[in-house]
């Protein structure tokens, strides 16, 4: 059991980090509505990442704020199963999102004179893969591939990492490999693209060498994708330091190494990867200037 400072202080902690990405998730929202300079085709992924994260704030943080001053879990069996299935496809869709993001940034910028489709269409059918992708992947555990279950700092749920049967660990793995390891490696190869598409363009600038399709954009709308890019590297980058620490916890369980794991070595990165609903909306108010001219 933890020491009930350590309850009081996460508790405190995740209900400011919530209360800050909800309020921060629908400000993003409103302003896409609301903002002709927001409300544009390429920020309509980023709009569904504002209502993911304003879901997780809304679905998650109650019961954990709520748990964490009771210092157990005050709630039913149902409603552990159901935050911890509520956490994992938003949280998953999140991460998911952020690679939609980057292909988008990556075609539009790499290849914008080329595809059938318009970036608006490309735009839907990228967020209804992206939710039906994350449900496939959080669903297995409602019908006995791995569960949704108490965590051992007992006020959180989420899959069952320290299973010591091989079927139900094998879950994590693949679970892990699908939702975190394919969106990373898609975001590393789009952004890796439209890094050498920018310098490719400096060159050009300087003579050196022939822009190809990405001379074809007038400079302004340039400017404006290879910016928007930049800013979603960011978003990127801190969203992944959010999850990576639940991410190790859960390999090291998956790895068998489960009884090394104490209630606090749960609680901490669980309590981080609740800033990942945060990060969306301080990085696009610090750095959109679309973003800062709608509000």
């Amino acid at each position: 059991m933890l020491n009930p400072i350590i309850f009081y202080s996460l508790g405190t902690f995740v209900l400011v980090v919530g209360i800050v990405g909800w309020m921060g998730n629908l400000l993003i929202i409103y302003v896409f509505f609301r903002s002709k300079h927001f409300h544009r085709t390429k920020n309509v992924l980023t709009l569904n990442l504002a209502i993911t994260n304003a879901l997780m704030c809304v679905a998650t943080v109650p019961t954990f704020v709520a748990s964490s001053f009771s210092r157990k879990w005050i709630f039913s069996d149902t409603v552990c199963q159901m935050t911890g299935f509520m956490a994992g496809w938003f949280g998953t869709q999140s991460i998911c999102t952020l690679a939609a993001i980057a292909l988008d940034r990556c075609i539009a910028i790499t290849l914008p004179m080329t595809g059938k489709l318009s970036r608006g269409r490309r735009a839907i059918i990228s967020i209804v893969v992206v939710w039906l992708w994350s449900l496939v992947w959080c669903l297995p555990p409602f019908f006995g591939w791995n569960k949704w279950s108490m965590q051992k700092y007992q006020t959180g749920c989420t899959f069952n990492y320290l299973s010591d049967n091989t079927f139900q660990r094998w879950y994590i793995m693949a679970l892990t490999l699908a939702v975190f390891v394919l969106p990373m490696v898609v975001m590393i190869v789009c952004y890796y693209a439209i890094w050498r598409a920018a310098r490719r363009s400096t060159l050009a600038l300087k003579g050196m060498m022939d822009l190809g399709s990405f001379q074809n954009l007038p400079k302004k709308r340039r400017n404006v994708d290879v910016h928007t890019a930049k800013v979603g590297v960011l978003v990127t980058l801190l969203f992944i330091l959010s999850w990576t620490p639940f991410a190790i916890v859960a390999l090291i369980g998956w790895a068998g190494y489960g009884h090394v794991l104490t209630p606090l070595a749960g609680a901490i990165p669980a309590a981080i990867a609740k800033m990942s609903v945060v990060v969306n909306y301080v990085v696009y108010a610090a750095l959109m200037p679309d973003f800062k001219r709608g509000r």
